[in-house]
């Protein structure tokens, strides 16, 4: 068990932290598959609304490979198929019959079968679509095997899920996830300080344990891929979510499929934090109704308010959904004198506020405002101070921002995932969407790679 200590990142304390407290949902009586949250993935539409499904039934597949769809967590009714601008897909509503009747003839894991029969398995049940692929931070194709497999079981973004509550009470049923990933490839764990005497740690040698220890974004995978094996040119790892690894295990011990998740309601908008165990692709507003979100003045975050997407009241989760969020959005506040206050309760990574005379981690309600215009990309090391990869930030996006492709390779573009770059987003005094710069980088440079 390796370990590595890391001194850049950046820690951010949000009022709202979900407590340990777990409560069962009811099966939804309306439930989504999102289809337009999966990058690399284009749905094709497979089922019609008003047609009976069960779960496992697949309900869209990716038109580049077939092999590779996305199933119903709940059977039931086909109630909607939601659409965008220029018919694009976005969701598929079902309405719920309650019986949670599983598909016949699904494919099972056996205890001894190749990386391709796995793979296969992985595609016909919509497991496969809880994985994802680097470089690019996409969909796995499903029919190339990878060269790593990657889990980090510790998240340190702001109002993130704890794993360790997530797991609890099904340990061996991730440690059955792992065992059934080894069969296609090399699978690193890791882990904080904390997790070291963990019960659910795997038992077995083959599957590498390390040990990454400093501030946020110390959890990222792609953090822990780059000091572990990076990614070169060519190189295709694979990334997972350890709370989708428990999905994998129940299904390799049971062969029931089964998509449900424990959701943590975090941020200070919702009048009780914790964790609510529900099928994934629950209604937001079920989640809400439980978490008593308090609805004006508020950001719906699927996911935490660093790297998640806003979401509606009437929208669903995702599958790979941990965290729900909540946070004050600041649209209705005015404030005398405006940025001359000297502002005790915000927060500032430099000495602008009297707030820094506070203990870091005091917990701070922030809202959604940027406080501050849109300007020059400011080269002053801000990135480097909170990216704990050995790659140049700034230079890097400025290759992404004028599209020069040779100079994003030799500056380590495989390496990274918007993610990675979500707390010197946080930091930049330029105001700039790194994260959205790099996710449109990735698609141009796999649009010209694939």
């Amino acid at each position: 068990m390796q370990v590595y200590k890391l001194k850049k990142g950046l820690d951010i304390s949000l009022k709202g932290k979900a407590l340990g407290e777990v409560v069962k949902a009811d099966v939804p009586a309306t439930w989504g598959l999102n289809a337009a949250c999966w990058y690399g993935f284009q749905p094709r539409l497979l089922v019609k609304e008003g047609q009976q499904v069960c779960v496992g039934t697949p309900l869209l597949a990716d038109k580049n490979n077939p092999l590779l769809c996305g199933v119903s967590a709940v059977s039931g009714v086909v109630k909607e198929v939601r659409r965008g601008e220029r018919r694009k897909l976005l969701a598929i509503v079902v309405e719920a019959d309650g019986k949670q009747t599983v598909a016949d003839n699904l494919p099972t894991f056996a205890p001894t079968q190749t990386a391709e029969e796995t793979l296969a398995v992985l595609n016909a049940t919509g497991l496969g679509l809880l994985l994802r692929k680097r470089p690019y931070d996409v969909c796995i194709d499903g029919k190339t095997l990878p060269r790593d497999i990657f889990v980090s079981c510790f998240n340190k973004m702001p109002l993130a899920a704890q794993f360790d509550i997530a797991v609890e009470g099904r340990e061996e049923a991730f440690r059955a996830g792992l065992d059934t990933l080894k069969s296609i490839a090399k699978v690193h764990v890791g882990i904080s300080p904390e997790q070291t005497d963990a019960t659910w740690l795997p038992k077995d040698a083959e599957i590498d344990v390390n040990v990454f220890s400093g501030p946020n974004p110390a959890g990222n995978v792609g953090v822990q891929i780059h000091h572990i094996a990076p990614i070169n040119k060519g190189d295709i790892v694979w990334t997972i979510k350890p709370e989708n690894v428990i999905q994998i295990g129940e299904y390799a011990l049971s062969g029931k499929l089964s998509f449900t998740q424990r959701i943590a309601l975090g941020g200070s908008r919702f009048a009780e934090n914790k964790y609510i165990e529900v099928v994934a692709g629950c209604p937001i507003s079920q989640l809400a109704e439980i978490g008593g979100l308090q609805a004006d003045d508020t950001r719906i975050i699927d996911g935490n308010p660093l790297v998640g997407a806003t979401t509606a009241i009437d929208g669903f989760t995702s599958l790979r959904t941990t965290e729900l969020c909540a946070i004050p959005t600041g649209e209705n506040k005015h404030e005398v004198l405006g940025w001359l206050m000297p502002r005790l309760k915000d927060f500032s990574t430099s000495r602008s506020y009297f707030s820094w005379l506070s203990p870091k981690n005091k917990e701070r309600d922030l809202d959604c405002r940027i406080k501050g215009g849109k300007r020059h990309m400011i080269m002053s090391g801000e990135y480097d101070k909170v990216l704990p990869m050995d790659i140049y930030g700034e230079f890097l996006i400025k290759a992404l921002i004028t599209g020069d492709i040779d100079r994003q390779e030799a500056l380590g573009i495989y390496e990274v995932a918007p993610e990675d770059f979500a707390v010197a987003e946080f930091v930049d005094s330029s105001k700039l969407e790194l994260q959205r710069i790099v996710r449109e980088g990735l698609e141009q440079l796999r649009k010209e790679n694939e």
